[in-house]
This record gives C-alpha cells, structure tokens and sequence, in this order.
C-alpha cells in the first residue's frame, strides 16, 4: 500500500542499491546515478517489495500444507 502524496519522496542512493540488489533489478542497481532521482522509483520499489512478499507467504502457505482452518471449538 503507498500513500500519494503531492511531494515527490527523495531516496539516496545508499539506501536504493541494497533495494534494487534485493529484488535482483541488476540493471538499475549498475546506473543508480541515473534513475536515483526518478519520480517512479520509489513507487516502483515498494510495489515490487510488496508483490514478492505477498507471492513468498503464498507459495510458504501453500508448501505448508495446512489445509482448511478450523476454529478452535472444532478440535478435539
């Protein structure tokens, strides 16, 4: 969820590479000088962040195998 705002957010570079590692945008990360400054990045990276996060809980819940939930009346 990102919050829109009028004020353009300003990232750092030394916050922004680590991000982009994370996330393996290699590309990006080599011309950080270039794109540090760019309007559409930090949205970029906080919808890639969340999108990856919400795909890894599924795919853990998922492998996890729980089944159905029941509430905790229901158990013996």
């Amino acid at each position: 969820m990102t919050s829109h705002s009028n004020q353009p957010q300003t990232l750092s570079s030394k916050d922004v590479l680590p991000r982009l590692v994370k996330l393996g945008l290699y590309g990006l990360a080599r011309n950080i000088d270039q794109v540090v400054d760019k309007p559409w990045l930090p949205e970029v990276l906080a919808l890639e962040e969340t999108e990856r996060h919400k795909r890894s809980l599924d795919r853990r819940l998922q492998n996890a195998k729980n089944g159905a939930f029941k509430p905790i009346a229901d158990l013996d």
